[in-house]
C-alpha cells in the first residue's frame, strides 16, 4: 500500500532534479506524467506517495533507498520493487 511521505521530504525534490541537470519536462516524460504534475510535487501542491517518489528518482536514473537503523545494525533497502505497483 502506498503511504504518503512526510512533507519535509518534498522540499528537496527540486534541488535534487536540478543537481542532475534535468528539467521538469524531462522528468515528467520519463515518469509518464505531465510537467505540471512534477511542478506540483516539487512545490508541495500535490500529495506525494512513496511509490511516486521512487518513480521520480528512477526517472533521473537513480534508485531510492531507505535505511532502517537499529542499535546493532543498519539495513539499507532498495525500493525498485515499488516501480512494479
Amino acid at each position: 500500500m502506498n503511504e504518503p511521505i512526510v512533507k519535509s521530504s518534498i522540499s528537496s525534490l527540486q534541488k535534487l532534479r536540478m543537481s542532475r541537470g534535468l528539467t521538469q519536462q524531462q522528468v515528467a516524460k520519463a515518469m509518464g506524467v505531465t510537467q505540471p504534475k512534477v511542478s506540483q510535487m516539487e512545490t508541495r501542491q500535490r500529495r506525494l506517495e512513496f511509490a511516486t517518489l521512487v518513480r521520480y528518482v528512477a526517472a533521473m536514473g537513480g534508485v531510492l533507498s531507505v535505511s532502517a537503523v537499529f542499535p546493532d545494525r543498519l539495513y539499507v533497502l532498495q525500493l525498485t520493487d515499488l516501480l512494479e505497483s
